[in-house]
């Protein structure tokens, strides 16, 4: 059973500036073993909204493994969200450990979902301190938990570790049309075609939203635009565009579209770290 207290609890919190950012101290006597504690900083700035994370903290009785998490590819690209193509590493640091001490992996959804880690699912397994996922594991629109278990020989008990990264989305809100070229393409012997995000680009349309993301950052927004000719059981996939800009006119090579040949045209939206969803297929 967990018992949850408010900070008058405390009656000496020790706030200071560390090296790194601020430090708040609080004397062992102060805690209570079986009792969690969430800790709450808030960060403002001028001209900016203010950011808050939060910590929470079960003390335990006895000397257990003190384990800390960092992802060091959330660091690197400075967000901590997560989609299907993202490139996760975690890795788990035990800051008391004196002996021979073993990590163990776990991971779930915040529906309560599992997610298995093996080797089919990350590079490193889920035993020891770091982990690192294959791309493509996780699930657009779902968050997860990654929880390290450490033991060591010369502790008591197990000590251990979580931290959340919460999904990423893809773009939303917008539409994209798709037109053939006039006669003049068709004089040349090509095809014209011409994709285009409908948004403040063109004052006509104005009306119709333009895609945006919806992540905690929003970032520069890619656009690809697809083809796939296919005869028969046969297919080939053609990139024709991909770039930051939402309008885009290429030009198909005479035959491309002959007619015993399929052409399917596809655009995608995507952000910085992959979240993309299909703005048009046809």
């Amino acid at each position: 059973m967990l018992l949850h207290k408010g900070p008058e609890h405390c009656s000496s919190l020790n706030f200071g500036l560390g090296s790194s950012g601020p430090v708040l101290g609080i004397s062992g006597s102060e805690l209570e073993a079986g009792v969690e504690y969430t800790f709450k900083l808030t960060i403002s700035k001028d001209g900016m909204a203010p950011e808050s994370t939060t910590q929470t903290v079960l003390v335990q009785s006895g000397h257990i493994p003190m384990v800390y998490l960092e992802c060091v590819s959330c660091k690197a690209q400075s967000i901590y969200e997560v989609s299907q193509n993202s490139y996760v590493y975690l890795r788990g640091t035990c800051t008391n450990c004196q002996g021979f001490h073993r990590g163990r992996w776990s991971a779930m959804t915040l529906e309560n979902e599992t997610l298995v880690l093996d080797s089919s699912s990350t590079t490193t397994g889920s035993d020891g301190m770091n982990l690192v996922l294959r791309q493509g594991l996780l699930r657009h629109g779902d968050s997860y938990i990654f929880t390290l278990h450490v033991t060591d020989g010369s502790l008591d008990g197990e000590g251990a570790a979580s931290i959340t990264l919460h999904h990423n989305m893809p773009p939303a809100g917008g539409e994209c049309h798709l037109r053939g070229g006039g006669e003049a393409g068709m004089e040349h012997g090509m095809r014209v075609l011409r994709a285009e995000e409908y948004g403040l680009l063109d004052q006509k349309h104005r009306e119709l939203p333009s895609y945006s993301d919806l992540g905690v950052s929003e970032t520069l927004l890619l656009y690809s635009l697809l083809l796939t000719r296919c005869r028969e059981d046969y297919c080939e996939d053609f990139c024709v565009y991909k770039g930051s800009s939402p309008e885009h006119s290429a030009f198909l090579p005479p035959g491309f579209s002959s007619a015993r040949h399929r052409v399917a045209v596809s655009i995608t939206v995507e952000d910085h770290q992959g979240a993309a969803v299909t703005a048009l297929n046809k």
